[in-house]
């Protein structure tokens, strides 16, 4: 196992320590902090009307420009605009306060709100649609990393998937809640696929936008936990100093919980918790584990790229495939509501079951289903009522699989490097912007099926990548949350003997 016991010489004096450092079980709402609830809230408005923007935006361009690589080229340009802002906006978020970057964020989006408005009202004018595509890739990076920086500072290190799983429901119900709402706009100014109809859906959707770009300013700094919300890594080396393995048995144990999961080597504040192992008595971690352990976020981060690469060259064009064939906007709207449902009832069961199988295991059966559905809609695109039923089930596989990816990547990493780790996932925008022009081409001189073809292939391969994960992510994610408890206890522990010897 790859949390094994450990030894150190101070073990003993955990026994006159006594109920000052004893935690309670994990049933104190910890998590459930100010900034944790802010952003739960913030996810269920933001994603209602990014939802409505981003399933209206290809069509409002194909409308305008009658040509699938353009549509592609808007992808592109706010996808390089999204990746350019991601590494400084990652090095500032961990340099600076993290709630006072939120607070130019929102600035920033309510300039970028005010933009899109204007590009709506002047339609032909192509200035305008450059300068708010960058606009909305920068916003989003900006916000994006911020957001998900300050939510895995909020959040307890071992009681990660619980709460990100949720966040994941309110994402994809608020998704369905949009184009639920868009839906019955479309049945009253006719059911078309008409230019003026598509704009008063995106107006809309820019209107609700603005609840989320003022709610960025609420989030507090000095809200966020501590070390107890920091990344979990393993150290391995020789054993205790002072302790000869072929000795004899070192000090006593303390006790069963000790035994299974083995005492931490919590160093300074803020720092991550290490988990010292060995083997047999002394020994050393496994050097392949070891490496596999470091490649975690290399697996998930490499994984998303693949993925936004291999989705990106599709999934701009789905509306305009299912225009394609018959499916009105109203339909369309239904359809992706229904599809969001979908997803948040994928999640709540795929969280379930991943406290059985691990989550590593659920993550690579999710993204290889996943696969395995658009293939099938990729073989049968010219049946409607099979491809209808394979994108729900596609897109519910895949995104369920992105919480419990995010619960280990936060895991891992340490806070201080968070901020820079969310910039290197974001780059999944640029590759999905590029595959998005290339995916146009591809369809303009081809056909829809030839590009779902290319999009099969990188799914499966993003899924293999995430196989090393099976080898060093513990089944049970409560191992990483006794690990914090225990952490919290040597916190305890250490302010008491400096209690002590000041007296």
């Amino acid at each position: 196992s790859l949390f094994r016991p450990v030894v150190r010489p101070h073990i003993s004096r955990l026994q006159h320590i006594g109920p000052r450092c004893a935690m309670p079980p994990s049933k104190a709402p910890i998590s459930w902090n100010h900034n944790a609830v802010l952003v739960l809230i913030y996810t269920g408005i933001f994603y209602a009307a990014h939802s409505i923007v981003f399933s209206n935006f290809p069509p409002y361009f194909f409308l305008i420009f009658k040509k699938h690589w353009i549509v592609g080229l808007t992808g592109l340009i706010s996808g390089v605009t999204t990746t350019l802002v991601a590494i400084p906006a990652g090095i500032l978020s961990d340099k600076f306060p993290r709630a006072k970057c939120l607070r130019f964020a929102s600035l920033f989006e309510l300039l970028t709100i005010t933009v899109v408005i204007f590009m709506l009202t002047f339609e032909k004018c192509v200035a305008l649609m450059v300068c708010a595509l960058v606009l909305f890739g920068a916003s989003m990076s900006i916000s994006n990393i911020n957001i998900e920086c300050i939510f895995a500072d909020s959040v307890l290190t071992g009681k990660r998937s619980g709460i990100y799983s949720l966040r994941q429901v309110i994402r994809f119900l608020s998704r369905g809640v949009g184009p639920l709402a868009v839906a019955f706009v479309f049945l009253g100014l006719g059911d078309k696929w008409h230019l003026h109809q598509v704009k008063i859906a995106l107006y809309v959707g820019m209107a609700i936008r603005v609840v989320p770009a003022i709610l960025e300013c609420f989030f507090s700094e000095g809200k966020a936990l501590g070390a107890e919300s920091d990344a979990v890594e393993p150290r391995g080396g020789p054993g205790p100093r002072g302790h000869n393995p072929g000795a004899g048995p070192g000090p006593k144990r303390q006790n069963e919980a000790t035994e299974r999961m083995g005492l931490l080597s919590a160093g300074g504040k803020g720092g991550p918790m290490a988990i010292n192992e060995e083997e047999g008595e002394g020994g050393s971690v496994s050097r392949v584990k070891q490496v596999l352990w470091k490649c975690i976020p290399y697996c998930i981060v490499g994984s998303d790229l693949l993925k936004a690469l291999g989705a990106g060259t599709s999934v701009k064009f789905l509306p305009l495939y299912f225009r394609h064939k018959g499916v009105t906007p109203m339909g369309w709207n239904f359809l992706t509501a229904g599809t969001s449902f979908l997803v948040g009832c994928t999640v709540i069961a795929g969280q379930r079951i991943s406290r059985r199988i691990g989550r590593a295991l659920m993550i690579c059966v999710f993204r290889c289903m996943g696969a395995t559905f658009f293939l099938i809609l990729t073989i049968c695109v010219d049946h409607i009522y099979v491809t209808i039923p394979c994108f729900a089930l596609r897109a519910a596989c895949m995104m369920a699989a992105n919480p419990l990816e995010r619960s280990v990547l936060m895991d891992v990493i340490p806070k201080k490097n968070r901020g820079k780790w969310n910039a290197v996932e974001s780059l999944s925008a640029m590759s999905w912007a590029g595959s998005a022009i290339l995916g146009g081409l591809i369809i303009d001189h081809s056909s829809y099926q030839v590009c779902f073809f290319v999009t099969t292939a990188v799914l499966y391969l993003s899924a293999l990548v995430l196989f090393p994960l099976l080898l060093v992510v513990p089944r049970q994610e409560s191992v990483w949350r006794r690990i914090v408890q225990r952490h919290r206890g040597h916190q305890g522990q250490g302010q008491g003997q400096g209690q002590g010897q000041g007296q």
